[in-house]
């Protein structure tokens, strides 16, 4: 008979769409799916010091409630009362409860282990599973699904591995239940602590909110339906892993390299300019000389070996493709069109990588190269000169759109609202990191410093970063800086010889002024200063290309050479 009654309902339930919500005061509602309705149903007759954390419904007669420390109890809906099925005997914290089968299975977040209690057996397994929950627990297609800890996603727990299915974006889900009208379902609904209503789809990666139940029932603590339990007999479907915090469009990315170490990591910079490490990556001496997000919202980098690598949340990366010999091309920034940008040093140009073909494709010429990262903004690429003059290129031409004086940022990126959004950072190479202001009274405003000692911070993007690529292009005014080679009095100089071995001599052709040098690295890092005389030891320099900048005191005159340390 107790099966014919379980079936009769849940044929009534497939109708009804009902959940079965708890809020912060043991009161027990309804919430139907399809009208966004909520009824009352009864108050848990517990004294005040028993606040149940979640829920679960079993059978007709079963429906059982749990606290943060194991007290599991049977509640009669008709009347509020209840009696205690089982008591924790030691440590516990927990938020969740699932039923199956004639198991309460839930997690204790203490010490981060799955329980299993077997109702008839009266006994208890426990599972190390290696993380705790915030929330409620589910089941999908067989699979066991909780929030983690960090209230950033939602985890599943497939029998051997915990791995990261879906985001939550830091909204604490208290309440989470299946409606498993069959094994092929994808419906999951999610109730936050503050009474909003999620909608889950685990397999396509999307969730929306679609109700606020707050008025009516209150804060929420827990959530099940009639036929959650049926999800867990399902047969295995292997989800597919996200990583949240690269999905996160409100964060700058940074790639790092600690010089101790020799260990690449990606970090990020919440909306506060707070500074969190993510995750880190040992390629043998390889550094990741700047990354960009790809239209589709992957994480590609692009290598001192002048290859571009897929940059995965695990910390293993794939080489998609080498930039077939071209040596000094350090910037990488994605477009909408599914292409990298890649900005060069040591040439004038900026080549077009495309992800399809994994293959450059086009090319175009830049006033002078860039010691390092590019970002797009209202249309415009955005990237800094050797000069440490940020240019704009508006698809046709280059210009200087802002003067600096500081150091050389060998990391930009736009954090992307919408076309109207104004807000650029740019990091220079030991990590102290400013605020652009790209239009009015274009300017740099010191934030903070985001970087330990050892880490040289090498590229920057945004999960968006690509859309401003395609806003209606805003022109920017023209700037003339002293120190721009086309905008200033040119210097004639001859370096040699070059390449050169241990010194190379300089010819100012009897220049009147004295003379001032800066010396600068292929990727823009400032290596020296000093007066310029006739000849200038590089003996202790590395083989490779060198930027030599020469300018008078006041900088009405001034000449970029390159040259080459054997």
């Amino acid at each position: 008979m107790r099966y014919v009654l379980i079936f009769f309902l849940f044929s009534t339930f497939l109708n009804a769409q009902e959940f079965y919500l708890l809020n912060g005061e043991n009161e027990i509602y309804t919430y139907e799916y399809s009208t966004g309705t909520t009824q009352f149903v009864i108050a848990v007759n517990v004294p005040s010091s028993l606040l149940l954390t979640d829920i679960a419904y079993a059978d007709e007669d079963h429906f059982y409630g749990i606290d943060a420390n194991g007290t599991i109890i049977n509640i009669d809906l008709a009347t509020g009362e209840y009696d205690t099925v089982y008591q924790w005997p030691g440590d516990l914290f927990t938020n969740g409860l699932v039923y199956n089968n004639n198991h309460l299975t839930f997690i204790n977040a203490a010490l981060n282990e799955l329980v299993e209690y077997d109702i008839n057996a009266n006994t208890i397994s426990q599972k190390p599973i290696g993380t705790g929950n915030s929330g409620d627990i589910t089941y999908y297609k067989g699979n066991l699904l909780f929030q983690g800890t960090n209230v950033e996603d939602v985890l599943a727990y497939d029998g051997n591995v915990v791995k990261s299915v879906a985001c939550a974006d830091s909204i604490g889900l208290w309440g989470m239940a299946n409606f498993s009208t069959s094994c092929g379902t994808n419906l999951l609904l999610a109730f936050g602590s503050g009474g909003k209503v999620w909608e889950y789809d685990i397999e396509g990666q999307t969730y929306s909110l679609i109700d606020d139940v707050y008025s009516a029932v209150g804060g929420i603590n827990g959530a099940t339906t009639i036929n959650e339990q049926f999800a867990y007999d399902c047969n295995l479907v292997a989800l597919e892993e996200v990583y949240c915090k690269f999905l996160r469009d409100d964060y700058v990315f940074v790639c790092e390299y600690n010089n101790n170490t020799e260990i690449n990591s990606i970090g990020y910079v919440d909306t506060g300019y707070n500074h969190y490490p993510l995750i880190e990556m040992d390629l043998s001496g390889t550094i990741i000389l700047d990354i960009a997000f790809s239209s589709e919202g992957l994480l590609y980098g692009i290598t001192d070996g002048q290859e571009i690598i897929q940059i995965f949340g695990d910390s293993t990366t794939e080489t998609i493709a080498p930039v077939g010999g071209i040596e000094g091309y350090n910037g990488l920034v994605g477009n909408a069109s599914n292409q990298f940008l890649l900005i060069g040093s040591t040439e004038n140009k900026v080549l077009t990588f495309d992800l399809a073909t994994n293959s450059i494709i086009s090319e175009f010429e830049i006033p002078e190269g860039s010691p390092g990262d590019a970002t797009f903004f209202k249309g415009n690429l955005l990237y800094q000169g050797m000069l440490n003059d940020f240019y704009a290129y508006d698809g046709t031409d280059s210009q200087t759109v802002f003067c600096n004086d500081i150091t050389p940022f060998r990391a930009i990126s736009n954090r992307f609202v919408n076309c109207q959004s104004n807000d650029v950072i740019a990091i220079t190479d030991d990590g102290v990191l400013y605020r652009y202001q790209v239009q009015g009274t274009p300017g740099l405003f010191f934030e903070r410093n985001i970087a330990s000692q050892a880490d040289v911070i090498y590229g920057a993007a945004n999960r968006l970063e690509y859309m401003a690529s395609v806003c209606t292009l805003v022109p920017l005014d023209y700037i003339n800086c002293d120190l721009g080679v086309s905008e200033a009095t040119y210097l004639e100089i001859d370096l040699y010889p070059n390449p050169a071995n241990n010194v190379l001599y300089i010819n100012t052709h009897n220049f009147s002024e004295v003379l001032f040098y800066s010396m600068y690295s292929i990727d823009g890092k400032l290596l020296a200063n000093g007066i310029v005389e006739n000849e200038l030891s590089i003996r202790q320099l590395v083989s490779g290309v060198y930027f030599l900048k020469l300018y008078n005191i006041d900088k009405t005159v001034s000449a970029i050479k390159r040259f080459i340390k054997n």
